[in-house]
């Protein structure tokens, strides 16, 4: 339950490998406030979920990878999560927006490949980032967004 009396239910979904399902409940009828899936390409389980003081839900669990290999995961959800944007541009690359706090520097990074490197494109100290990638360096490109 978080501090407005709402519920938190997290599991696994999938078949033949587990990922992770969590969905957030309005505690006065059940409405489904939001709904995360977790899915890494391996066997995914949660088993313990908190909540912070702040409202974000925290899920620790373990991501196994075959018979001897296992890691731990942990997952923070929060409601007022920045949003990072990526569309098709009319010259062909891409346009990418991201609003996180205002006052933060955030760095928009670029990578060919989820492992990287990641190569920073775009910076801004205002939480604000607007870029246009016109010199994308391969069909398939990946955005994230670090801070400092």
């Amino acid at each position: 339950m978080d501090n407005d009396g709402n519920a938190i239910v997290s599991g696994q979904s999938g078949n033949p490998l587990h990922d992770i399902h969590t969905i957030k409940y309005a505690g006065a009828d059940g409405t489904v406030l939001w709904e995360k899936h977790y899915d890494e390409g391996r066997h995914e389980s949660g088993s313990i979920v908190a909540v912070g003081p702040d409202g974000s839900v925290v899920l620790a669990g373990k991501v196994t990878g075959g018979p001897t290999r296992e890691d731990y995961l942990t997952i923070v959800y929060r409601e007022t999560l920045p949003a990072l944007s990526v569309a098709r541009g009319t010259n062909g690359g891409c346009q990418v927006s991201f609003s996180g706090a205002p006052g933060l520097t955030y760095r928009l990074q670029r990578a060919t490949g989820l492992n990287g490197p990641w190569e920073t494109v775009a910076s801004s100290p205002t939480g604000v980032i607007e870029f246009s990638d016109t010199n994308n360096p391969a069909a398939q490109v990946f955005y994230r967004v670090a801070q400092p």
